[in-house]
């Protein structure tokens, strides 16, 4: 896995999501977090959408190009990655 987020390589980027069900992320995450829990329709680098059900504050770490905006109902989405 490319870059993990790990205590020796911490995040260098971190952004606030805009879900979109068309515009992919300038970067590819490493990991995403909700402060506000429900469902996040995720893309990723493979092109897999897949409908996730995220606890609140809770880092997820998966490698995705996109959150859709359509089936996504969890607030306050954060991305974590490197540049």
């Amino acid at each position: 896995m490319a870059n993990p987020i790990t205590v020796a390589n911490p995040p260098n980027k971190i952004w606030n999501v805009t879900k979109s069900d068309t515009v992919d992320f300038t970067l590819v995450t490493s990991a995403i977090m909700v402060s506000g829990a429900g469902d996040v329709a995720v893309v990723t680098t493979e092109g897999d959408v897949v409908t996730l059900t995220l606890s609140a504050n809770i880092m997820y770490p998966m490698r995705l190009k996109r959150v859709n905006s359509t089936n996504t109902n969890a607030t306050g989405i954060v991305a974590f990655g490197h540049k």
